[in-house]
This record gives structure tokens, sequence and C-alpha cells, in this order.
């Protein structure tokens, strides 16, 4: 039987955005962070935007899946400055801690 992580998340979401990232481990990076967002039946994807940065506007350096809780287990992805991204599993509050000083 299939696990419906819409589902698991409510009582397990930490493992519910584990499967939904090995799910979705061959899509195409921009298209990674909205089937995420389906399958754990989130509420949308949100840019994280950056700051002024070596004569550039790092205007978009991320994106989440909201969950209407910043402490609460979501997938996040990080782009760097050559095109890829690194997709994980955190909290948006903890991200945001620990990089506030990039934060606009």
């Amino acid at each position: 039987m299939k696990t419906n992580l819409a589902e698991l998340y409510k009582t397990e979401p930490n493992e519910a955005c584990r499967l939904a990232l090995k799910a979705t481990v061959k899509y195409p990076r921009h298209k990674r962070i909205n089937a995420i967002n389906e399958l754990l039946g989130l509420y949308g994807t949100e840019g994280i935007r950056g700051e002024w940065k070596n004569g550039i506007w790092r205007d978009v350096v991320g994106a989440y899946c909201k969950t209407g809780d910043r402490n609460k287990p979501t997938v996040l992805e990080i782009r760097d400055d050559y095109g890829g991204s690194r997709f994980f599993v955190g909290t948006l509050g903890d991200w945001i801690e620990c990089n506030w000083e990039g934060m606009v």
C-alpha cells in the first residue's frame, strides 16, 4: 500500500519530508519544491530573499514549503551561485536563525 505523505505529515513530518525528497530526487530542480509541496499537502511555496553581495542583488536565494508554522519541519531548497540547489529537511525558523545576516 502506497503511503499518503500528506497524512503521514500530520503525525511524522520529518519522515514525510524525507520520503518526499526521495520520491522527487529525479525531478528538475525548478519543479521539485512544488512537487514536494503537493505530495505533503502543504500551503504552497515561498521564496527566501537574500542580500546585496559582491555587487549583485541576491534576490531569491531559496524556497520552502509553507507549513503555517515556521518551527514545523518542512523541505527547504537553498540555491548556490552556480545554478544548483541543495534540498533538505529542517524548519524555516532554524534556517533564519542560522542565516539572519543574509536575510533582507
